[in-house]
Parts: structure tokens; C-alpha cells; sequence
């Protein structure tokens, strides 16, 4: 039988399967403030430096609930690099932003894309939903629902594989075993 060694890291990770993670804060009796999280692999991807100045759009009636980040020189959003024993990873603090809910959400994945002018195109979590203007419909399913889905499909997968190199290990054992009793008997 082989064995690799694992070591274990009881430090939970900070990154997020799409890269990008959404979370409302609230203070006291202020206003909610919009912070995004990006992970390292996100930064490689847009190719963007520590604090590159991004210009905010906001999506309204169709496009509500979806983020655009330009970079631009004049810019009043900073991508900046965090550090911390958990890893590295950068922050956009965007503060108030209309269309928001006024409450604390926890940090939610986003999924984004590239688009053709290098701007960043973000879809915000299921709670800019309820913000939605009336008479505007979302179209499709929702990409916190997507992710989910391929969490499960990725978890069932695992599962199988796991269950498959159990049966070949089981069937190489019991061969071993016949092996070893053909010789020596």
C-alpha cells in the first residue's frame, strides 16, 4: 500500500471558490457600506496592482444588482492588498452604495467576468434582490444558486472517486492476497 503524508492546516481559509465574496457592514445607527473580497487568483486574473483606483457603476432597472468596476486614474474605489496570518488577499471598499439594503449581510460569493473594455462585471448575492425595482425581473437562475449547485455536483463527484479507489484498493489487496497464498502453499 503507499501513503502520502498530509499535514494538517487548521487555518481556515480565506478565499472563495469564484474569487470574489460581497458583504454589507453596519455600524451603529449608520448607513450599510458595500466591502468586496478578492482573492489573490481573482488579482492575477484582471491584472490589477495594489491600490489600482477602480471608478464604481452601479446597474439600475435591468442591470440592478449587477457591479462595474472600471480602472481609471480618477477613480474613488481603491483595490487594496491586506495581509494577515490567514493569507493575503485584497479589499474594495465601496462605503454607501444606492440600491443596497440597510442592514449587516455576511460575506456571500459573486460570481464576475472579464468583459471587452478589461472592466469587471460582478453579480451581487441574492439580497439585492428585495431592492429590486418593481416591474424588473430577473432572468435566469441566481449565481449564489449556480455555485451551490456546482458544490454538490463537485461533493458527489468526490464521493464517487473516493468510493472507486476503495474498490480498485480492495480488489488489489485481495489479489496480493491470492498471490501470497499461491506462493507460499
Amino acid at each position: 500500500m503507499a501513503f502520502n503524508e498530509h499535514v494538517v492546516i487548521n487555518k481556515p481559509s480565506i478565499q472563495s471558490q469564484t474569487g470574489v465574496n460581497a458583504a454589507l457592514r453596519k455600524f451603529k445607527a449608520g448607513p450599510a457600506k458595500l466591502a468586496l473580497t478578492c482573492s489573490t487568483e481573482f488579482q492575477r486574473s484582471v491584472e490589477w496592482s495594489d491600490d489600482q483606483p477602480l471608478r464604481l457603476l452601479v446597474g439600475v432597472d435591468n442591470d440592478h444588482g449587477l457591479l462595474r468596476l472600471v480602472p481609471d486614474k480618477g477613480g474613488s474605489a481603491i483595490f487594496k492588498r491586506r495581509e494577515s496570518t490567514r493569507g493575503t488577499w485584497f479589499n474594495i471598499s465601496l462605503g454607501v452604495v444606492p440600491g443596497m439594503p440597510d442592514r449587516a449581510e455576511p460575506k456571500r460569493q459573486c460570481e464576475w467576468e472579464i468583459l471587452d473594455d478589461g472592466s469587471i462585471e460582478i453579480v451581487l448575492p441574492s439580497w439585492i434582490d428585495e431592492m429590486r425595482p418593481k416591474g424588473v425581473s430577473i432572468d435566469g437562475e441566481h449565481p449564489s444558486n449556480r455555485a451551490a449547485k456546482r458544490e454538490a455536483e463537485r461533493i458527489v463527484s468526490e464521493k464517487a472517486e473516493a468510493a472507486e479507489r476503495r474498490r480498485v484498493r480492495a480488489l488489489r489487496e485481495e489479489r496480493e492476497e491470492r498471490g501470497r497464498q499461491g506462493n507460499g502453499g
